[in-house]
């Protein structure tokens, strides 16, 4: 018996991209630290996405410990949506994507992708969630809802 793999196809813009995770961080940055501050922004099965450097890469919450301050994504699939095609132009060291900020992709769960811890610290004054045991420089951090891109021109 084949299984049914549910696909979201999502219009990733530049604005979109960020507003998730710039709320997240106002959100964190703005609350009080005592007994009513916000730790438990995730929680199990909620969709989520990993910004890692210029690329985002959408992921499923797994498991959420210590009050909601470390959280566990489980790495999704996601594809160029059919009939999606980056275009090339000459420049940069081989060619210069032009159009891929206007690109949908097709997110399907991946019950086997890989894990990825991230604990909710706070850093130069501010909450930041980062990968556990790194330093939280924001080349590695988490956001609300499935969002994906592919950064063709890094």
């Amino acid at each position: 018996m084949k299984s049914q793999v549910k696909t979201e196809t999502v219009k990733v813009t530049t604005t979109n991209r960020v507003e998730p995770i710039t709320k997240n961080l106002e959100q964190f940055a703005k609350a009080p630290q005592n007994a009513d501050y916000p730790y438990d922004v995730f929680r199990e099965g909620d969709k989520a996405h990993v910004c890692g450097y210029t690329d985002v890469t959408p992921a499923t919450v797994v498991e959420v410990k210590r009050g909601g301050k470390e959280v566990t994504v489980q790495v999704d699939n996601f594809e160029l949506a059919e009939g999606e095609k980056p275009e090339v132009v000459a420049g940069g060291f081989v060619g210069h994507c032009t159009n891929q900020s206007d690109l949908k992709y097709d997110i399907s769960r991946n019950e086997n992708g890989g894990h990825m811890t991230f604990t909710l610290r706070k850093w130069r004054g501010r909450y930041c969630w980062t990968i556990k045991g790194c330093n939280p420089n924001g080349s590695q951090a988490i956001g609300a809802g499935w969002i994906a891109f592919y950064d063709y021109n890094f």
